[in-house]
């Protein structure tokens, strides 16, 4: 193996880059993006806003505003209702950072992975601090059958309460809900906790739940200095991992990456990463002659990620 391809394989880690869908930033828990500045406080309004509007109200006050008028919602009050969901937000921050400590003494019991350690300890402390549960009683709408799900209810009944299908059943009363309901809650406490979500996210965001360093960060509005972005603000957020300075120019810095690439794969998905590739260049002169190993294909399958491999001769140096 020559030089030039010895440097050519460091060049898959420095060139590697993590792409991230379009982002909102977040400030501290209880309060939701700074980008949110619409708060319509009934449905006629809410209903007035155009699509682009509606990207700037928060998610929790969307789901409420939909409840009004619907039987079984007759005494919602939506700013209360969003007081509750706050307080319960902060208790949840409270109760992950006073029990992190679980995580950083046995990081495998969570998969390697401290935004898996948060989602567990939300979901956790919803349920056993907050007894936030499936409606019992609509347990029984629907049956498995031959693998089938099988409705055993009418309409009318299934429909009857309109708190089983919206948070405000979630945040008052026995805290009951169902899978409609359920999941949004969720995501509007992960929301006012900074966590990111969908085309919620931005490498600040994701550095909130993860310990590897990104370098080469650019935030989604960044005003961007290449390529189709150049001198405009950038739709999405971007950046480089960052490989210990320590490590040699050769197939070791490879294995780096991907050890790396392991132990934060899953934070970058719960964080709303929805394209993640491992861009590699490899420089040759004479003849080129490039391969994995059985294993290193077999990590690499395991990330499920694209990596596109460019290959340059002599003349491009």
């Amino acid at each position: 193996m020559n030089r030039k391809l010895v440097f050519a394989i460091a060049a898959i880690v420095l060139a590697t880059t993590i792409a991230f869908a379009e982002t909102n930033t977040f400030n501290s828990v209880a309060l939701v993006s700074t980008n949110i500045s619409i708060t319509p406080t009934n449905l006629a309004q809410l209903l007035a806003l155009s699509p682009e509007q509606l990207e700037k109200v928060d998610i929790a006050r969307i789901d409420l505003l939909c409840a009004e008028g619907l039987q079984g919602s007759e005494d919602l009050n939506v700013e209360q209702c969003l007081k509750a969901l706050d307080a319960l937000a902060q208790h949840v921050k409270e109760e992950t950072e006073r029990n992190r400590h679980y995580f950083t003494e046995n990081p495998a019991r969570f998969k390697n992975s401290e935004g898996y350690f948060r989602m567990m300890y939300l979901a956790t402390v919803l349920q056993e601090d907050f007894g936030v549960q499936y409606n019992p009683e609509r347990k029984n709408d629907f049956v498995d059958e031959n693998g089938k799900s099988v409705r055993k209810q009418s309409d009318e009944i299934i429909f009857a309460d309109s708190k089983d299908h919206f948070i405000n059943g979630l945040l008052t009363g026995k805290h009951y809900g169902t899978c409609a309901s359920l999941p949004m809650l969720y995501v509007a406490v992960a929301k006012r906790l900074g966590c990111a979500c969908g085309d919620n996210f931005s490498p600040a965001a994701f550095a909130k739940i993860s310990s590897v360093k990104l370098i080469d960060t650019n935030e989604p509005g960044d005003i961007g200095t290449r390529g189709r972005n150049r001198g405009k603000p950038t739709p999405g957020g971007s950046a480089t991992i960052e490989i210990s300075d320590k490590a040699e120019a050769d197939w070791s810095r490879f294995d780096d990456l991907l050890t790396m690439m392991e132990s934060c794969i899953n934070a970058l998905r719960e964080a709303g990463a929805d394209e993640i590739w491992i861009s590699c260049s490899l420089y040759h002169d004479g003849q080129c002659n490039f391969a994995f190993s059985k294993e290193e294909l077999k990590r690499i399958a395991a990330l499920n990620i694209d990596m596109p491999i460019s290959c340059y001769g002599d003349e491009v140096e």
